[in-house]
């Protein structure tokens, strides 16, 4: 059991569907894949989360997928396939609006620490930014706009309140930018400007991505990895 002491929500984002990046290998057959392993994961780790599985459903629902949901024991819920993980986000904060903190997580990712989420609230609470994401990136639309380029982190359910009371997270239509930036991650990303700059960890965390085939490493790669993609997890 972890010793974080707030109450803390883990918003698992997830889409059993083709990825756009391409099905990772023996995906096509078993759509629940990333899904199965997350949770899995989750089982290992030590913690103290309540669990909350937001699911983009696809439009050809894969076979099997309704009677693996049934099985689950998390919290749950389907809505159409909009705004991709930040629309499964904003839906949760919309249904599940009591949390001290909320950590974002997207199914391919996973944690990989125990008591993961008593070190995501301690980072959140060394600063006064409200969303700590893996990695701050820059650019959309031809601006210099900062937004959680590794959106995986961790937001203050304070401030999630009160955007939630002005509106909510507004999804952008458009998925990429002309730089190749995703819009919806600065849709997302700017409505927590107001409230304070938002921040990353790879001061003390490195960033491993994965790139379709292969995993990059950002910053110092002599420091542990907190949260990580499916691949890193499997190959080490």
């Amino acid at each position: 059991m972890s010793t974080n002491p707030k109450r803390v929500a883990y918003l698992l984002a997830a889409y059993p569907g083709p990825r756009l990046s391409g099905d990772p290998q023996d995906y096509a057959g078993d759509y629940a894949l990333y899904i199965r392993y997350h949770l899995a994961k989750l089982e290992k780790l030590e913690h103290n989360c309540d669990i909350i599985l937001g699911i983009n459903e696809p439009s050809n629902c894969p076979p099997g997928l309704d009677e693996f949901l049934k099985g689950l024991q998390v919290e749950c819920f389907l809505k159409p396939n909009t705004g991709a993980s930040y629309g499964i986000w904003n839906e949760s904060f919309r249904r599940y609006p009591d949390y001290d903190y909320y950590i974002l997580m997207e199914d391919d990712y996973v944690p990989v620490q125990d008591n993961f989420d008593k070190t995501l609230v301690d980072i959140a609470e060394s600063t006064t930014a409200p969303y700590v994401c893996t990695m701050v990136g820059w650019g959309c639309g031809g601006g210099a706009l900062p937004h959680a380029a590794i959106s995986n982190g961790i937001v203050n359910g304070d401030v999630v309140r009160d955007v939630m009371s002005k509106g909510g997270f507004p999804t952008s239509p458009h998925r990429v930018d002309s730089f190749g930036n995703s819009c919806g991650q600065v849709t997302f990303s700017q409505r927590f400007l107001p409230y304070g700059n938002f921040e990353d960890f790879v001061d003390r965390y490195k960033a491993p991505y994965w790139d379709i085939n292969n995993i990059k490493m950002y910053y110092d790669h002599n420091k542990e990895v907190l949260l990580a993609p499916q691949q890193w997890d499997i190959q080490q």
